[in-house]
Protein backbone atom coordinates (compact mmCIF):
# COMPACT_ATOMS: atom_id res chain seq x y z
CA UNK A 1 0.00 0.00 0.00
CA UNK A 2 1.21 3.48 -0.90
CA UNK A 3 0.93 4.52 2.71
CA UNK A 4 4.15 2.33 3.78
CA UNK A 5 5.83 3.66 1.02
CA UNK A 6 5.37 7.21 1.67
CA UNK A 7 6.29 6.01 5.48
CA UNK A 8 9.94 5.39 4.09
CA UNK A 9 10.35 8.42 1.79
CA UNK A 10 8.51 10.73 3.94
CA UNK A 11 12.28 12.41 4.56
CA UNK A 12 12.27 12.61 0.84
CA UNK A 13 8.89 14.52 0.40
CA UNK A 14 9.65 17.08 3.33
CA UNK A 15 12.89 18.20 1.28
CA UNK A 16 10.82 18.26 -2.12
CA UNK A 17 7.94 19.71 -1.41
CA UNK A 18 9.38 23.13 -0.02
CA UNK A 19 10.13 24.21 -3.53
CA UNK A 20 6.82 22.34 -4.81
CA UNK A 21 4.52 24.54 -6.53
CA UNK A 22 1.73 21.85 -7.51
CA UNK A 23 0.80 18.88 -5.03
CA UNK A 24 -1.04 15.89 -5.79
CA UNK A 25 -2.99 13.59 -5.81
CA UNK A 26 -2.30 13.15 -1.67
CA UNK A 27 -5.10 12.30 0.24
CA UNK A 28 -6.84 9.00 2.40
CA UNK A 29 -8.75 6.44 0.53
CA UNK A 30 -11.12 4.35 3.15
CA UNK A 31 -12.65 1.91 0.31
CA UNK A 32 -12.65 -1.52 0.99
CA UNK A 33 -8.86 -1.05 -0.32
CA UNK A 34 -7.61 1.20 2.14
CA UNK A 35 -9.97 0.12 5.22
CA UNK A 36 -7.28 -2.03 6.87
CA UNK A 37 -4.73 1.25 6.63
CA UNK A 38 -6.95 3.91 7.92
CA UNK A 39 -5.00 4.89 10.91
CA UNK A 40 -1.88 5.12 9.88
CA UNK A 41 -3.45 6.88 6.19
CA UNK A 42 -4.30 9.68 8.71
CA UNK A 43 -0.61 9.87 10.62
CA UNK A 44 1.18 10.12 7.08
CA UNK A 45 -1.89 12.70 5.95
CA UNK A 46 -1.25 15.05 8.67
CA UNK A 47 2.41 14.75 8.49
CA UNK A 48 2.17 15.67 4.72
CA UNK A 49 -0.68 18.54 5.35
CA UNK A 50 2.21 20.28 7.95
CA UNK A 51 4.31 20.14 5.59
CA UNK A 52 2.18 22.16 3.02
CA UNK A 53 0.83 25.25 5.77
CA UNK A 54 4.03 27.27 4.95
CA UNK A 55 2.35 28.82 2.01
CA UNK A 56 -0.29 28.21 -0.64
CA UNK A 57 -0.11 25.35 -3.82
CA UNK A 58 -1.90 24.05 -5.78
CA UNK A 59 -3.54 20.53 -4.06
CA UNK A 60 -5.67 17.95 -5.67
CA UNK A 61 -6.53 15.33 -3.61
CA UNK A 62 -7.87 11.92 -3.36
CA UNK A 63 -10.65 11.58 -1.12
CA UNK A 64 -12.52 8.15 -1.74
CA UNK A 65 -14.89 7.19 1.10
CA UNK A 66 -12.64 9.63 3.21
CA UNK A 67 -13.65 13.29 2.17
CA UNK A 68 -15.33 14.43 5.82
CA UNK A 69 -12.23 13.08 7.61
CA UNK A 70 -10.24 15.31 5.05
CA UNK A 71 -12.29 18.19 5.48
CA UNK A 72 -12.10 18.74 9.43
CA UNK A 73 -7.84 18.03 8.73
CA UNK A 74 -7.90 20.88 5.69
CA UNK A 75 -9.47 22.66 8.66
CA UNK A 76 -7.55 21.63 11.08
CA UNK A 77 -4.49 22.67 9.29
CA UNK A 78 -5.81 25.73 7.61
CA UNK A 79 -5.03 24.34 4.32
CA UNK A 80 -7.06 25.87 1.01
CA UNK A 81 -8.53 25.64 -1.22
CA UNK A 82 -7.79 22.57 -2.92
CA UNK A 83 -9.35 20.65 -5.94
CA UNK A 84 -11.05 17.27 -4.93
CA UNK A 85 -10.23 15.02 -7.75
CA UNK A 86 -12.96 12.28 -8.74
CA UNK A 87 -15.49 13.79 -5.66
CA UNK A 88 -17.71 10.35 -4.71
CA UNK A 89 -18.48 11.15 -1.48
CA UNK A 90 -21.58 12.49 0.34
CA UNK A 91 -23.79 15.67 -0.85
CA UNK A 92 -23.67 16.76 2.59
CA UNK A 93 -19.25 16.80 2.32
CA UNK A 94 -19.70 18.49 -1.27
CA UNK A 95 -21.50 21.14 0.39
CA UNK A 96 -18.93 21.23 3.16
CA UNK A 97 -16.57 21.56 0.26
CA UNK A 98 -17.82 23.97 -1.19
CA UNK A 99 -18.69 26.41 1.96
CA UNK A 100 -14.87 25.98 2.46
CA UNK A 101 -14.27 27.35 -1.35
CA UNK A 102 -12.86 24.03 -2.57
CA UNK A 103 -12.89 23.29 -6.37
CA UNK A 104 -14.06 19.61 -7.94
CA UNK A 105 -12.79 17.76 -10.65
CA UNK A 106 -15.08 16.16 -13.22
CA UNK A 107 -14.20 13.19 -15.15
CA UNK A 108 -16.46 11.37 -17.97
CA UNK A 109 -16.77 8.43 -16.29
CA UNK A 110 -18.64 10.60 -13.56
CA UNK A 111 -21.50 11.48 -15.97
CA UNK A 112 -22.13 7.70 -16.14
CA UNK A 113 -23.85 7.05 -13.19
CA UNK A 114 -26.97 9.27 -11.23
CA UNK A 115 -24.80 10.12 -8.12
CA UNK A 116 -22.10 11.35 -10.35
CA UNK A 117 -24.45 13.51 -12.32
CA UNK A 118 -25.71 14.65 -8.85
CA UNK A 119 -22.32 15.73 -7.88
CA UNK A 120 -21.45 17.40 -11.16
CA UNK A 121 -25.03 19.13 -11.09
CA UNK A 122 -24.26 20.63 -7.51
CA UNK A 123 -21.24 21.95 -8.17
CA UNK A 124 -20.67 25.71 -9.34
CA UNK A 125 -19.23 26.35 -13.13
CA UNK A 126 -16.61 28.36 -11.20
CA UNK A 127 -15.84 25.73 -8.40
CA UNK A 128 -15.90 22.64 -11.55
CA UNK A 129 -12.70 21.97 -13.26
CA UNK A 130 -12.38 19.08 -15.51
CA UNK A 131 -10.10 16.25 -16.26
CA UNK A 132 -10.02 13.22 -18.75
CA UNK A 133 -8.70 11.27 -15.99
CA UNK A 134 -6.67 9.14 -18.88
CA UNK A 135 -5.07 6.54 -18.59
CA UNK A 136 -7.58 5.31 -15.97
CA UNK A 137 -11.26 6.64 -17.52
CA UNK A 138 -11.60 4.70 -21.24
CA UNK A 139 -14.32 5.89 -23.51
CA UNK A 140 -15.31 3.40 -26.45
CA UNK A 141 -12.12 1.11 -24.95
CA UNK A 142 -9.66 4.06 -25.11
CA UNK A 143 -8.00 6.29 -23.21
CA UNK A 144 -9.81 9.14 -22.08
CA UNK A 145 -7.79 12.29 -23.80
CA UNK A 146 -8.65 15.87 -24.08
CA UNK A 147 -10.36 16.48 -27.40
CA UNK A 148 -8.19 18.21 -30.01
Amino acid sequence: MLVKKHRQEGATFRRLVKDADFVGEIGLDFSSEGRASQAEQVVSFRNVLACLQDRPRFLTLHSRGAASTILDLLKEYHIGPVVFHWFTDSLDCLERGLDRGHYFSVNVAMTQSKTGRTIVSRVPLDRLLTETDGPHVKIGGSSARPAA
